[in-house]
């Protein structure tokens, strides 16, 4: 397994809920999050670092088109020589090779030819920039390697890619549900990055208070990475929290290693990214533990549930602010450990 993160996201913890324990071997850029899981689970793992340009890009963020082609010379430069590690350390290796995250793509992409089917993308986001997309489902179809995806939205890019959905799991049994409101616990859960939609979130909250609805707003996370980029949009959240409208109403919860606890005292989880999720496990998470949901409708757990733009009873005012493409998603389509 070849990760390019650190942290245990929820695309890290999708692909380790469906290995079983002990069986695979990781090649992680560092000591981590994602290491401590690998390790509880029974995995091994062993350092494999990624250039330090590489890291600097993925962590300062990105300000528009122009700086993401300033920054190509960056990352092609280091290209060839992580090639030439990887071809070393995979010469001895006759198991799967899974690569998870764009980083490890971009490398696998060079020894595609040599692994064949033995090797497999795993894709569980929608790939920028949008041109890497056709690059990688033409290699893999030329060298036979094969394509795992997390939903069919994610798929419409991957032509004849397996589809596999994340199985979510609670940690423990679901806890006794809150009293009904008022107030009403409206919680949103992410990294804070603008197209997670956290600032869409306040405004809502804000438009949902002077309508009348008695409501406490959470917000679960904190910014992406240290980057000024995403510090910048965190200050931006807590600035808003902070004017008349808001103020005494929102609660910054910070980055939180389980959400079971909060979501089991939460009303509405309101996941208004402001552009699909490739999957979205806390939306299966949050209705697991009771929680009404409203999200994105072209996110893939979508695929999974139903959904409506019908919003009954104290939610009712959500229909008459919410732009058209979220939605309330209730029981599923299929079970939820599909």
């Amino acid at each position: 397994m070849l990760a390019s993160g650190t942290e245990a996201g929820g695309a890290e913890r999708s692909l380790l809920e469906h290995l079983l324990p002990g069986s695979a071997h990781f090649l992680l850029p560092g000591a981590g999050g994602l290491a401590g899981v690998v390790a509880e689970r029974g995995h091994t793992w062993e350092e494999f670092r990624l250039p330090t340009a590489w890291r600097r890009l993925t962590q300062r963020g990105f300000s528009g088109r122009f700086d993401r082609i300033l920054q190509v010379p960056a990352l092609l430069f280091p290209l060839p020589a992580q090639i030439r590690l990887l071809r070393r350390r995979l010469e001895t290796w006759d198991g799967e090779v899974i690569s998870l995250g764009v980083k490890s793509h971009l490398r696998c992409l060079f020894v595609a030819s040599r692994l064949g089917p033995r090797l497999i993308f795993d894709v569980r986001d929608f790939i920028r920039p949008r041109l890497f997309r056709p690059i990688l489902a033409w290699i893999a179809r030329r060298h036979k390697n094969r394509i795992r995806v997390n939903s069919r939205a994610v798929r419409r890019d991957y032509p004849g890619a397996e589809v596999v959905y994340p199985q979510v799991r609670l940690p423990r049994p679901v806890a006794p549900r809150p009293a009904p409101g008022p107030p009403w616990i409206v919680t949103h859960a992410g990294f804070f990055a603008p197209y997670k939609g956290q600032d869409l979130f306040l405004e809502l909250g804000a438009t949902l208070l002077e309508g009348g609805l008695d409501a406490r707003f959470w917000l679960i996370g904190d910014a992406a990475y240290p980057a000024p980029e995403y510090l910048a949009f965190a200050e931006k959240l807590r600035a808003r929290a902070a004017r008349d409208d808001l103020r005494g109403r929102v609660r910054f919860a910070g980055r939180v290693e389980e959400i079971q606890g909060l979501l089991e005292q939460t009303h509405l989880l309101l996941h208004c990214t402001r552009e699909p999720e490739p999957f979205g496990r806390v939306i299966l998470e949050a209705l697991q533990c009771g929680c009404e949901v409203i999200c994105h409708g072209g996110s893939g757990a979508c695929e999974l549930l139903q959904t409506s733009r019908e919003f009954p009873d104290w939610m009712a005012p959500l229909g008459r602010v919410l732009p058209g493409e979220f939605v309330r998603v209730t029981s599923p389509l299929a079970p939820l450990h599909a």
